[in-house]
């Protein structure tokens, strides 16, 4: 990768490399229980990496099954068997979104 264009590309990966290995190597998985009352906010912000400029913007996150959970349960209009029906569609995944582009 050369020039300007390569740049914000090794970031994304190098960012994207960074949050692999924390998942793999430090067990990032949060206790989650009913009656805890979880931030949404602060977790996206932990789970969310970006970089922006003011013409372009890179941003890594790492979206845990624990924020849905924390999501369903701060919806009125979810029952618990809809929340877990939804859970365990994520469960054996992982999932990341990834923002790489020009404004």
């Amino acid at each position: 990768m050369t020039g300007t264009t390569g740049r914000p590309r090794l970031r994304l990966l190098k960012t994207v490399i960074f949050f692999i290995a924390l998942l793999i190597v430090g067990n990032m998985s949060l206790t989650f229980a009913q009656d805890i009352n979880v931030d949404i906010n602060k977790l996206t912000q932990e789970a969310q990496k970006m970089s922006q400029s003011s013409d372009e913007m890179t941003m890594v996150w790492w979206i845990p099954k624990e924020f849905w959970a924390a999501s369903f349960s701060q919806d009125p209009n979810m029952t618990e068997a809809q929340t877990e029906k939804i859970l365990k569609v994520f469960h054996p995944y992982i999932l990341i979104a990834a923002v790489d582009g020009k404004i």
